[in-house]
């Protein structure tokens, strides 16, 4: 099961722990991980099986991608300091549900399935999105906007913009990425602004 990689949050799994799941993660013939990430159960266990078409409960956790499954692998790798392939996973999981919102999808032709236009999906999907590739959070204690992006090598050359982010109800930030540089805009004078490259 994807599960296997819970450890990973609070860098609960170290050392020894940590090289194993890693290298478990990275070997494509388990879960999917240079394709359409994250298969839901490794490829290579005997429960392994896809579903089309709607839900049917645990065959569905069986084999398909989840959102579900590729965010919280993603928080993971983040907290075990692994950021190069956390910003990997986040990029690849935000393109395939990219204009495919649904429930779950097929490892092996991207198609969706269960719930076409999933909620819970969706907000994951903006959650990679937004927290993770343009890497933004807000302190409200201290109203400040920290930006810590997770880019890989491709996007790292590319001008990346994402535009009238509503952080409250009372501030908004665009924020412009090329390269080794970012600028933003911010509406509110008294909104703190930390950008860590």
């Amino acid at each position: 099961m994807a599960s296997t990689f819970n450890p990973l949050r609070f860098g609960i799994a170290d050392g020894d722990k940590k090289e194993k799941l890693i290298k478990l993660l990275k070997d494509d013939s388990h879960f999917n991980i240079n394709t359409i990430p994250l298969t839901s159960v490794s490829k290579k266990d005997k429960m392994f099986t896809t579903t089309d078409g709607d839900y049917i409960g645990n065959a569905s956790w069986s084999g398909n991608c989840w959102t579900l499954i590729n965010e919280a692998v993603v928080r993971g790798l983040i907290d075990s300091g692994e950021d190069e392939l956390a910003a990997d996973l986040a990029l690849k999981t935000v393109r395939d549900f990219n204009h495919n919102l649904s429930e779950f999808i097929n490892p092996f032709d991207g198609k969706g399935h269960g719930v076409i236009k999933y909620a819970w999906t969706a907000s994951q999907y903006l959650e990679l999105l937004i927290e993770v590739v343009f890497g933004i959070s807000y302190d409200a204690e201290n109203k400040e906007i920290i930006i810590t992006p997770k880019l890989t090598e491709e996007l790292k050359g590319e001008k990346l913009a994402l535009e009238n982010l509503a952080v409250t109800k009372d501030i908004s930030l665009s924020l412009y990425i090329e390269g080794e540089k970012a600028d933003y805009k911010v509406s509110g004078d008294s909104v703190k602004v930390k950008v860590i490259l």
